[in-house]
């Protein structure tokens, strides 16, 4: 159940947080839960049921399932990003010779995830110097994504080949075939 009104005061507030740049006011309603957000011109209340509160409460703060997704991936990207400068200073052989010791040092005990980034990275600069094409950051998500078995959805001319190379040459390092 919903009402969206400008007239709705709340008498007592509960709590007074930030999410974002928001601030929200939460207040105790006889017939539930609602929310005040005071810095969208007008004062609006949504009366919620308190499992809806709690878990739209939530949301706001810790952000969605693909929010909390493409967060941890994000952090991903940025690691590799930051690996960029040193893989473009490398020669081919060196790159190739990375990718070995990479290959060579992986035991069972490792997991594939732990070497994402630097294979990626690997993988990106290879890719820039003998296809002249440079994955872009959304690219490498996907990458990750097909790494984890799930499924990336992209249109024609998206890059779903070089999206592939990716997840293949770091699922190689365990010789299992990919």
């Amino acid at each position: 159940m919903g009402i969206l009104t400008t007239d709705l005061k709340p008498k007592l507030a509960m709590e007074e947080c930030n999410i974002g740049n928001t601030k929200v006011k939460i207040y105790g309603l006889a017939k539930g839960s609602g929310m005040i957000f005071p810095n969208m011109g007008t004062t609006l209340a949504y009366i919620f049921t308190d499992a809806d509160l709690s878990s739209n409460v939530l949301k706001k703060i810790f952000g969605s399932d693909n929010q909390r997704e493409l967060s941890r991936i994000g952090q991903l990207v940025d690691k590799a990003n930051k690996l960029e400068e040193e893989c473009s200073a490398k020669n081919l052989d060196e790159l190739k010779q990375s990718f070995l010791t990479i290959k060579n040092n992986f035991s069972e005990k490792d997991t594939l995830d732990n070497l994402i980034p630097e294979v990626f990275a690997l993988v990106r600069e290879a890719s820039k110097r003998r296809l002249g094409l440079r994955p872009y950051d959304v690219q490498f998500i996907g990458g990750v994504v097909l790494h984890e078995g799930k499924i990336a959805e992209m249109k024609t001319g998206e890059g779903k080949t070089l999206v592939a190379c990716m997840p293949v040459i770091l699922n190689s390092i365990e010789n299992k075939g990919v």
